[in-house]
C-alpha cells in the first residue's frame, strides 16, 4: 500500500472518530437531532458504532419516534459487524421481547459475544 493511501485512510478514521465524538457530545446534552444527523450517514456507510447508536435511539425514542423494528434492524447490523455495544443492545431487545418476539437463546449468545469483548454490562447478564 502506498504511503498516500495510508495517510488517506488515517485521515478518514480520524474524521470519523471526531464525528462520533461530536455526535455523542450532542446526545449527552439532549440534542439528538444533531447526533442523529451525524450518526445516520456513518451508519448507512457501515460504521458499526453509529449503527448501534441509531438502534439505541429508535429503541428508546430518543430524537425519533420509538420504533423497535428499526431499532432491531440497526442493532442487527451493528452486532453482525462485531460491535460489543450493538451485540449487548440487540441481546437486550431480544431478551425483553417488547415489540418483537423474544429469543432467549440468541440473546444469550449475543450477551456472551459482547462479554467476551469486555463489555461490562454484558458480563453482568
Amino acid at each position: 500500500m502506498r504511503l498516500a493511501d495510508l495517510f488517506a485512510r488515517k485521515t478518514k478514521q480520524d474524521t470519523t472518530v471526531q464525528a462520533l465524538e461530536k455526535a455523542l457530545a450532542a446526545a449527552k446534552t439532549g440534542d439528538y437531532a444533531t447526533a442523529l444527523s451525524i450518526w445516520e450517514p456513518l451508519a448507512r456507510s457501515g460504521n458499526a458504532r453509529a449503527q448501534n447508536n441509531m438502534g439505541a435511539c429508535f429503541a428508546g425514542g430518543m430524537g425519533v419516534e420509538k420504533n423497535i423494528g428499526l431499532a432491531q434492524r440497526w442493532l442487527t447490523l451493528s452486532a453482525a459487524a462485531g460491535d460489543a455495544s450493538g451485540q449487548r443492545n440487540l441481546a437486550s431487545l431480544l431478551f425483553k421481547g417488547e415489540g418483537i418476539e423474544a429469543d432467549y437463546p440468541e440473546a444469550a449468545r449475543l450477551y456472551r459475544l459482547a462479554a467476551e469483548q469486555g463489555d461490562a454490562q454484558a458480563q453482568d447478564m
